[in-house]
């Protein structure tokens, strides 16, 4: 706001100072003008700077178009958002078509579900071409090693019982012992060097189920010794004539478990 001094200043701008002239219409309207130019000097906005945006707040054109395509990456670029729905970035997975045909074999496929779900019940015929150490093997399993196989099997075709083939593995002792689970169905090759005898007792009943053998072979003697079969807690041999040694060397006998705690042997016995 003007001060008197200065608004008297600029009335008086016709007429020297302290005098008393009229003030004519035309020095009015010329001191308003100068009270309004001088007095009320209002700051005036740079509409220059408005419009560059070069020392204010405001931002030009040019950084207008840069915050709508996001030029200045605060966030993420069309492309980069084009990359996140194609998985180009290969975040997370490899591939989603891999995903889909399990290419990379993270799972299994729709065949594999199916011949897992058949293995367990009834075979249904679909396990074929399963590779073992013998080669393709179509509608059909490859068994590799010794397994066992419980339960009745009925074996069908005309080629299986040329197809089957079994035998008795040998183990071989050289001193005297108890009839057990490591002789079950196996063939004993005998060479001794001092009298053998071979027990059947309680543990031996319960190693061996019924219709379980055993085989003995008397293949070697280093002087004149013996092999007999014995009985005890609680079982019984039964051969013809009671006999239950080996006669001699060569001889061979079988022995099999017929019932609860009896036993049958078989042979060249004497």
């Amino acid at each position: 706001m003007a001060t008197r001094a200065e608004v008297n200043t600029v009335i008086d701008t016709q007429n020297p100072n302290n005098t008393t002239a009229l003030i004519t219409p035309l020095a009015t309207r010329t001191s308003q003008k100068a009270i309004n130019d001088n007095s009320f000097n209002l700051a005036t906005d740079d509409s220059d700077n408005i419009t560059q945006g070069a020392t204010n707040k405001f931002i030009t054109t040019a950084q207008a178009g840069d915050i709508v395509t996001n030029t200045a990456k605060v966030g993420i670029t069309s492309t980069q958002a084009s990359d996140i729905t194609t998985n180009n970035s290969k975040i997370s997975y490899t591939d989603a078509s891999a995903v889909a045909l399990n290419t990379a074999k993270v799972g299994i496929t729709p065949t594999q579900a199916t011949i897992i779900s058949n293995t367990s019940g009834v075979n249904t015929g679909d396990q074929t071409n399963i590779t073992g150490n013998s080669g393709t093997v179509t509608d059909g399993v490859y068994i590799l090693g010794n397994q066992s196989i419980a339960g009745d099997k009925t074996f069908m075709g005309s080629t299986v019982a040329a197809s089957v083939e079994a035998f008795r593995p040998v183990i071989n002792k050289t001193a005297s012992f108890t009839v057990g689970q490591s002789e079950l169905n196996k063939g004993c090759k005998l060479d001794v060097s001092a009298p053998v005898v071979i027990d059947v007792d309680s543990s031996s009943d319960t190693a061996f189920p019924i219709g379980g053998e055993v085989e003995f072979y008397w293949y070697f003697d280093s002087g004149s010794n013996s092999i007999t079969i014995t009985a005890s807690g609680g079982q019984t041999i039964i051969s013809a004539d009671a006999a239950v040694a080996l006669s001699k060397v060569g001889a061979c006998a079988v022995l099999k478990k017929v019932d609860s705690n009896s036993w049958i042997l078989t042979g060249g016995l004497s």
